[in-house]
């Protein structure tokens, strides 16, 4: 399957789409029966990026057949899905290579459509051949974009530059080439020295130079050698012309160029003419519409024949008729820096016209060529309807620049602009570039006020809180709130304080509401429960506090409003708050959940029934119940991607319980799996909150479980990308991440005075309000104080019995507690005390209670961890068999030093450690 970019084109995922055509002529030529077996679902949004598909009868009926999807991110990701499982199964029954040419001109569409297609572990067994020109890579969004995407890491990578012959092999091939062509002709002012200096090692350009000089006949040395006489029109036509000094400063003179402008020169008017069409629309362009845009009643056969045989002109068949191009990029980009303003501005002129008229014109193309040639309205007509094609084939990074494009070619504002903005934000946030689609919103609502003002500043504060961009979006923030009367509190207190008087007021008044239709209502009333669950939202995973003020804010207004689907959303987001103080309010958690469901169903709103499900996930997540989470997460993600839109936040939730889940259950080569494709997503949304939260998270959890400490370093300091006006969720996980690390690799002391200098900030900004992060804490600062008892030796004895007393004093808290998962985790500390304190009996008996607690809370990685500590007391012949069953389920969750994980996990002086 063979492709090529052109640097003009700019249709949608260009990288891909004539590999696609090929794709669907390969598929044309087999039986039908064939054709089917080898389709996957998904292919109504397949056909959607790539209509050429449809041509296949078996694919236009399953497309047909198909139901529509709502939201755009997850129509796109059903294509790519639809792409991959197609190329896989192309690929099971015969080898697959996928060629593509001149990469460096690809858009950034294609770039992450090709990084999702070769994401293992569900990448097709493909060869991919991807050419580029390597001075690119710098300026090539698309090439920036692939080469660094996560997905080649995964993959088997091969770069082979394409270097340029050595001075012997050149001088050799010159000299070859020189004395096989010159034919008695005079050749002697193009040495072979010039050549091989020339040429920089081009086997192209030492062909090209005696090509050229041989048809010129004569050539005058570089230095001495005048400019090229003028590149006039074609005869009888009055229209501007090229003086040698019309030559544009973007072209380098060199040798090749005077050759090549020298020879063309010499062609007939007619001929010059077609090369100067045919090299300004810069891509394949029909025989027929290039003949028109130059003039010609015709492609006149001699014109064209000396062209193709001056190889100035290629000629290619397609099943539409005879399209030409350049020979050479090489030519196209010196004739067209050769030629004046005006005369190029004549030839975009010409192009959009003739494209114009065409039956099938390229939306961008004409967009672009009404551009050059100095017509910027009729320019952006045709850059929006080019926009809202790009948009309809999901290609958002198109759309937006066309869009862009559009925006800048007006240089007034005008009815319908407006929209066009909105446009163009909607475009910004289909691609995750939040920010830049806030500032969209905020442009568009510039003039306005009331209303409709407040409505697009409302999005803007979402986008800038969706991609975590929080410093940015505060203003807008603030903004938003003080239309409606609120606004942020600006201390964890005050803001505790706001939250429990309307907890207070919701408990006095009870979640019975009366029925009220939506539109009996005034707008003003719904934007603002629309408004503080926003913001709700957007702070839940990152100030659960200021979260949940908002939250209860929120559903008081729903409340007395009585909108059933706004009560459902409202009273659904209230299960998780319910349940941040654990086990306590757990009766009152599902009774909450059970009135929630309820609703919700009644309700019968996709995205309500996908928030439910998602906020019991989180409910069951906060309690420690991780089978029943990551259940109930993965239902709600189902549902969300499925059936709604405008959910990424939503899915963003999801996504972490179901990791969280994963890493207590022990699940770490499943966790490894979708991080990746959870890391990714993230990365390409521009969801600053989600990245930095995966890699402080799981990412250096990971690289700590595969023995590369340095890496997960690295991970840790994805947190720096994070705000600092204030102590956040994320700045809690950072130092568990830290103190982990320091565990691992021995730094215990270090490890122990980081948690205790930072006990008190945690304490301030209430995060101990969640018995999650409490637990979780405790058991960081426990470990911590085991392992500053390892310390070096000449460790003061009574510091290691203080130390040894903490861990056992937040051991006693964590079982009082009451919640399996903290009585799993106790029974790791005291286990660890015992071990630190030489009391092998007590230390044994431990272990079994902490094996069999962890068994009972779900966390068979923390079970085995409890066994292989078990055995390494027991020693090498009663522990034998324990440490090789722990340490084979160990490294198969990827644990590369099962002795060090289990050591990190229960910091104590193991034998053998």
């Amino acid at each position: 399957l063979g492709g090529r970019c052109y640097e003009r084109e700019s249709f949608p995922y260009k990288a891909l789409d004539s590999a696609m055509d090929a794709l669907a002529r390969y598929l044309t030529r087999l039986p039908e029966a064939q054709v089917e077996g080898l389709l996957p679902p998904y292919l109504r949004t397949l056909t959607r990026l790539f209509p050429v598909l449809e041509r296949i009868p078996a694919i236009e009926r399953a497309a047909a057949a198909e139901a529509e999807v709502i939201d755009p991110q997850e129509q796109r990701r059903r294509a790519v899905t639809a792409l991959r499982q197609l190329l896989v199964r192309l690929a099971e029954r015969s080898p697959v290579v996928l060629a593509l040419d001149d990469l460096q001109w690809g858009d950034l569409d294609s770039a992450d459509l090709l990084g999702e297609l070769l994401r293992v572990p569900q990448a097709p067994a493909v060869l991919l051949i991807a050419s580029y020109r390597s001075d690119e890579v710098e300026t090539s969004p698309f090439l920036r974009s692939l080469l660094a995407s996560r997905a080649l890491a995964d993959v088997e990578v091969r770069h082979l530059p394409i270097a340029a012959l050595s001075s012997e092999a050149a001088r050799r091939l010159a000299e070859e080439l020189v004395h096989g062509r010159a034919k008695g002709q005079d050749l002697q002012n193009l040495s072979v020295e010039a050549i091989t200096r020339e040429a920089g090692g081009s086997p192209y350009l030492i062909d090209a130079l005696i090509n050229y000089a041989e048809a010129a006949a004569t050539v005058a040395p570089v230095h001495e050698e005048p400019p090229p006489a003028a590149m006039t029109a074609a005869a009888g036509a009055t229209e501007p012309t090229t003086t040698p000094g019309d030559i544009s400063p973007r072209l380098a003179i060199s040798r090749l160029d005077r050759l090549l402008l020298a020879r063309i020169e010499q062609l007939p008017a007619a001929a010059r003419h077609l090369l100067e069409v045919v090299s300004v629309a810069g891509r394949p362009i029909e025989a027929t519409l290039a003949a028109g845009a130059a003039g010609l009643q015709q492609v006149e056969l001699e014109g064209l024949a000396t062209l193709r045989a001056a190889r100035l002109l290629r000629m290619r068949l397609t099943e539409d008729g005879e399209e030409l191009e350049a020979y050479h990029d090489r030519i196209r980009e010196t004739v067209v820096a050769a030629l004046s303003p005006d005369l190029l501005r004549d030839r975009h002129r010409r192009l959009a016209h003739t494209l114009e008229a065409s039956p099938r014109p390229a939306l961008d193309a004409l967009a672009a060529h009404f551009r050059g040639a100095g017509e910027p309205e009729r320019a952006f007509s045709y850059a929006v309807a080019a926009a809202d094609q790009a948009a309809h084939a999901l290609a958002f990074e198109r759309a937006a620049h066309l869009y862009e494009m559009a925006l800048g070619l007006r240089t007034l504002e005008r009815p319908g602009e407006r929209e066009l903005q909105i446009k163009c934000a909607d475009a910004l946030r289909h691609a995750n570039r939040g920010a830049e689609a806030a500032q969209m919103y905020l442009a568009a609502a510039r003039g306005l006020t009331g209303r409709e003002a407040f409505a697009l500043e409302q999005r803007a504060a979402e986008q800038f809180l969706l991609s975590g961009h929080l410093d940015a979006g505060r203003e807008v923030l603030d903004a938003v709130l003080g239309r409606i009367g609120l606004g942020i509190a600006p201390t964890p207190l005050r803001a505790l304080a706001r939250f429990l008087l309307l907890r207070m007021r919701l408990w006095l008044r009870g979640l019975e509401f009366r029925k009220t239709d939506e539109a009996a209502l005034s707008p003003e009333a719904l934007v603002a429960v629309d408004t503080c669950r926003m913001v709700s939202l957007g702070l839940s995973m990152v100030d659960s506090i200021r979260a949940a003020e908002f939250q209860a804010r929120g559903l008081l207004l729903a409340l007395e409003l009585g909108e059933p689907y706004r009560v459902s959303l409202t009273l659904s987001a209230e299960i998780p708050f319910s349940a941040l103080d654990g086990g306590a309010q757990r009766e009152r958690t599902a009774a909450l959940s059970r009135q929630a469901e309820a609703l919700a169903l009644e309700v019968g709103e996709p995205h309500a029934i996908g928030l439910m499900r998602s906020s019991q996930a989180g409910a069951a997540w906060l309690e420690g119940r991780w089978r029943q989470a990551l259940e109930l997460a993965e239902e709600s993600e189902d549902i969300l991607r499925r059936r709604c839109t405008g959910v990424s936040w939503e899915l963003g939730t999801s996504t972490f319980v179901i990791l969280d889940a994963l890493f207590y259950l022990g699940e770490w080569s499943r966790l490894r799996e979708r991080l990746k494709v959870s890391l990714d997503d993230a990365c390409a949304r521009g969801d600053l909150r989600s990245e930095v939260q995966l890699r402080i998270a799981y990412a250096s959890a990971l690289a700590l479980a595969a023995d590369d400490p340095r890496t997960a370093r690295a991970e840790l300091e994805a947190i720096e990308r994070w705000t600092r006006t204030s102590f956040h969720f994320l700045h809690t996980l950072a130092l568990l991440g830290q103190c982990r690390e320091a565990i691992y690799s021995g730094r215990g002391e270090e490890a122990w005075q980081t948690i205790s200098r930072q006990w008190s900030v945690l304490q301030s900004h209430m995060q101990f309000r969640v018995q999650y992060v409490f637990i979780l804490m405790l058991d960081l600062r426990a470990r911590c104080a085991l392992a500053a008892a390892r310390a070096p030796t000449g460790t003061n004895p009574r510091q290691v019995r203080r130390l040894l007393a903490a861990a056992d004093k937040d051991a006693d808290t964590l079982e009082h507690l009451g919640v399996p998962w903290s009585e799993a985790l106790a029974a790791l500390v005291r286990a660890g005390v015992a071990a630190a304190r030489g009391e092998e009996w007590p230390t044994l008996t431990a272990l079994e209670r902490a094996e069999a607690a962890c068994l009972r809370a779900d966390m068979s990685l923390h079970a085995w961890v409890a066994r292989h500590c078990r055995g390494r007391v027991l020693g090498a012949a009663k522990g034998r068999r324990l440490r090789e069953e722990a340490e084979a389920a160990l490294r198969a969750q990827g644990a590369q030093a099962p002795e060090r994980l289990s050591a990190w996990f229960v910091p104590a002086p193991w034998p053998d450690a």
